[in-house]
């Protein structure tokens, strides 16, 4: 259909034998081709009787996703490396080879596996479950260990300020709790406070005899300020809280930080209650302060600690096991990914078939189909044993709309990406995609210009070259896990390699960055912009000063001609920092932007305007495209040529007749006769028109 077209699209009947595993075969096939070829259309949309004979398949695919996709993420999180396969052969050859190593038939194949996904997710899950417990009681001893411990370290401060109220005391416990703060070790902490003769106990009589009940945990950081206002709020400031950051062992630290907070709660039933209440609004874990805790302090750490220690052996060794299960079934087995592909292969092909009317003897479907791949296709399908053979048969249009399919490079790809994000093209319309793959750049390099940024931009650029190199000398095609595989198009071309994982997803864009860092540079060349810095590349025009004022450079021809200084190219540096600077450059930039802009709509409406025609859509062509072309052509077709009439007219003798374009566009439309910049253009047109 053209260059500017999408490919040429007919419509047929697909007729399939009714046996499900011959047509599954069929519909392999059609998959297996290098590009998309055909499109089935669902003519059982409303026919829901139908759609329940490959409901139950369907489901089944979803639910050893899910599965599959469990397993992935276990892998990833143990740090398995995963191989994919290059391309559709690849994998093809793995699968009918798994298929020979187990003796399993096609028809029998699904189920097979299906049952061993089932056994080995039991397996896993299990180890996992287990695994999880057993970090769960770790993080939850650790929490207690560093809770009890900031416990400790805040009543041992109250006992030695009362009980040691002189100066020399107080350097003494402000020395304890900084050794303690500082990491040195507990046990030397306590030795400290009992060679200073002071009677630990006497924290827990003090707590008692105030009736005052300790309640401690944590609570994350976010939620601070929120429980302090509740705990203001609901015990009327009776309750003493305060919160501690929370410092956990390197390997066990949370995702997001945690607070410890110490509240003394008068013992009244009903505000203790509250203040629990308040905790499990926070998801706070608590823990308990033993009777005679301060007493008992070298008692009760070293058993947390001892747990702590018996858990972290049972975590290692659950760790190994589900690990090593892990690396026996994806390392060694290498199904993982051939199942995962296989399944969404079978859900894609059942999607299809549930599509199609199925009768008796023969399975019935309509599709659209890529004419220029028609009669390869069909040689494909009618080669082999009778039974897995396919027919075509025409079929009349009945008023559907055919779908639009554009066929892409790497270089076109984004440009088509940005059209398609405002809209698909009808079929039989222009494709406006390679339209933008100057314009949408140009337009961007007007926005963008300045030679320092486009260069970043273009080293940015290089190296996503080189990234896409890197990938196709390594990887080749490579078939995405992530996605679901198109089944007229199972090769993808996308990297697979661990590093610059970020950058994987702004390959395919390279070649739209690197026209748009193109002109952005030239733009910036134009505006004389280098990271905002004015380049003296060509001289200046305005080395004469009158009045104090920059003067342009003129030679004098003869006696009636003079020609002045032009600046070679792009903008003269003098303007840049002086007092005009934004009068001028912005005013510059505007005009620039309204001439591009303005022709880049009228294009757009050029296209429209061929569109109604091809689609023979007269009344659109006459009622909506003549009116808005010319209405656009008259009205801002007249504002560019004032712009180009006032640059090339020279005012520096009178610059009281230099007309304003934006007085003119005012007063235009109101048809005023009184306003001089509107005499001194009709002026200049009658002129025009003599010439």
């Amino acid at each position: 259909m053209g260059l500017l077209k999408g490919e040429e699209i007919v419509h047929k009947k697909i007729r399939m034998p009714g046996h499900i595993p011959k047509a599954v075969k069929i519909l392999e096939k059609i998959g297996s081709f290098e590009e998309g070829v055909l499109e089935f259309i669902d003519i059982t949309e409303n026919d829901i009787e139908a759609k329940k004979s490959f409901a139950p398949l369907i489901k089944r695919c979803e639910i050893m996703e899910i599965k599959l996709n469990a397993l992935e993420k276990f892998a990833d999180e143990f740090n398995i490396p995963i191989d994919n396969y290059k391309n559709y052969s690849e994998f093809k050859n793995a699968l009918n080879k798994d298929k020979e190593k187990r003796q399993i038939k096609d028809n029998t194949y699904f189920d097979y596996i299906e049952s061993e996904i089932l056994d080995e997710d039991k397996t896993i899950s299990d180890l996992y479950e287990s695994y999880n417990h057993i970090k769960e009681n770790l993080m939850i001893e650790i929490q207690r260990k560093i809770t009890l411990e900031k416990y400790f370290s805040l009543t041992a401060a109250t006992i030695i300020d009362q009980n040691n109220p002189h100066k020399n005391s107080e350097r003494k416990r402000s020395s304890f709790k900084g050794d303690y703060e500082s990491g040195n070790n507990f046990g030397n902490y306590i030795n400290n406070l009992n060679q200073s003769r002071i009677s630990l106990a006497s924290v827990d009589s003090i707590i008692r005899e105030n009736q005052f009940e300790p309640i401690t945990g944590l609570c994350n950081a976010s939620d601070e300020l929120r429980m302090k206002r509740m705990i203001f709020r609901v015990s009327r400031d009776k309750v003493l809280c305060t919160f501690f950051d929370a410092e956990f062992p390197e390997e066990f630290k949370p995702k997001e930080p945690m607070k410890i907070f110490v509240m003394f709660c008068p013992k009244i039933d009903y505000l203790v209650a509250k203040m629990l209440k308040v905790c499990d609004i926070y998801n706070c874990p608590r823990f308990d302060i033993p009777d005679n805790y301060v007493g008992r302090v070298m008692e009760i750490l070293p058993n947390i600690s001892e747990k702590i220690t018996e858990h972290k052996n049972y975590l290692l060794e659950a760790k190994k096991a589900l690990k090593s299960h892990l690396e026996d079934y994806i390392l060694i087995k290498k199904t993982l990914q051939l199942y995962k592909i296989y399944f969404k292969k079978e859900k894609l092909i059942f999607l299809n078939l549930s599509k199609c009317n199925c009768g008796d003897n023969f399975i019935d479907g309509e599709v659209w189909v890529l004419k220029k791949n028609f009669e390869k296709l069909n040689k494909e399908l009618n080669e082999g044993d009778d039974e897995s053979t396919a027919s075509f048969i025409d079929v009349k249009d009945y008023g559907m709309n055919r779908p639009t399919y554009i066929a892409t490079n790497d270089f076109s790809l984004p440009f088509q990406e940005i059209v398609n994000q405002y809209g698909i093209p009808n079929y039989h319309e222009i494709n406006p995609g390679y339209f933008t793959i100057i314009t949408f750049p140009f337009l961007f390099g007007i926005m963008f210009g300045d030679m320092g940024h486009g260069l970043i931009l273009l080293a940015f650029t290089l190296y996503l070259f080189h990234l896409a190199n890197k990938g196709k000398r390594n990887n080749g095609n490579i078939i995405n896990n992530d996605e679901i595989p198109d089944l007229q198009k199972y090769e993808q071309n996308i990297l697979d390699s661990k590093e610059d994982s970020m950058l994987k997803s702004l390959v395919q864009f390279r070649y739209f960055f690197l026209i748009s860092s193109i002109f952005a540079i030239f733009c910036g060349l134009m505006y004389n912009e280098f990271f905002s810095i004015p380049l003296d590349l060509f001289g200046t025009c305005y080395n004469s000063k009158k009045d104090g004022k920059y003067v342009q450079d003129k030679e004098v021809l003869n006696e009636y001609e003079v020609k002045k200084c032009v600046y070679p190219i792009g903008l003269d540096p003098v303007w840049i920092g002086n007092q005009n600077e934004l009068v001028y450059t912005n005013s510059l930039k505007m005009k620039l932007s309204i001439i591009v802009k303005v022709i880049h709509m009228l294009l757009g409406i050029a296209i429209k305007g061929i569109n109604n025609l091809n689609t023979r859509k007269y009344n659109a062509f006459l009622f909506e495209f003549i009116p808005q072309f010319f209405f656009m052509f008259i009205v801002f077709g007249y504002l560019i040529y004032m712009i180009y009439y006032k640059w090339r007219t020279d005012y520096d003798n009178d610059t009281s007749k230099s007309p304003s374009i934006l007085t003119i566009m005012k007063i235009w439309p109101l048809n005023s006769a009184q306003s001089e910049e509107v005499h001194y253009l009709i002026h200049y047109l009658a002129c025009l028109r003599k010439l």
